[in-house]
């Protein structure tokens, strides 16, 4: 018989994790709108997840692969890209240093 969670449908709202070991976790339909994170997350996935209009400031995502991402009407700024690849993307209206990007393609190519 699986063992029950002690976690499964409280009510934990406004509740503060200092120093907590949560190695292994797994977070199922859990709603963490309006949360802060100081967080090690090193071989995190994060699947199916409703991540709008969240904040990332200081982050190091090196090495991090992205997949089946909407990143529409997303700021990017003081970023480093270096050896970063781009693939089967959506490009229309993105901007790089304020040029867009499919008028740099278009320069490049001809």
């Amino acid at each position: 018989m699986a063992k029950k969670s002690p976690f499964d449908g409280p009510m934990l709202n406004n509740s503060v994790f200092d120093r907590a070991k949560m190695v292994n976790s797994s977070f199922n339909g859990v709603d963490l709108s309006d949360s802060f994170f100081f967080a090690v997350l090193t071989n995190v996935k994060f699947n199916d997840c409703k991540m709008n209009n969240v904040e990332y400031d200081d982050v190091n995502m090196s090495g991090s692969t992205f997949n089946n991402i909407n990143l529409a009407n997303t700021i990017f700024s003081n970023i480093n890209m270096e050896n970063v690849e781009i693939s089967d993307a959506n490009i229309k209206g993105m901007k790089v240093n304020g040029i867009f990007l499919t008028d740099l393609l278009e320069n490049y190519q001809s």
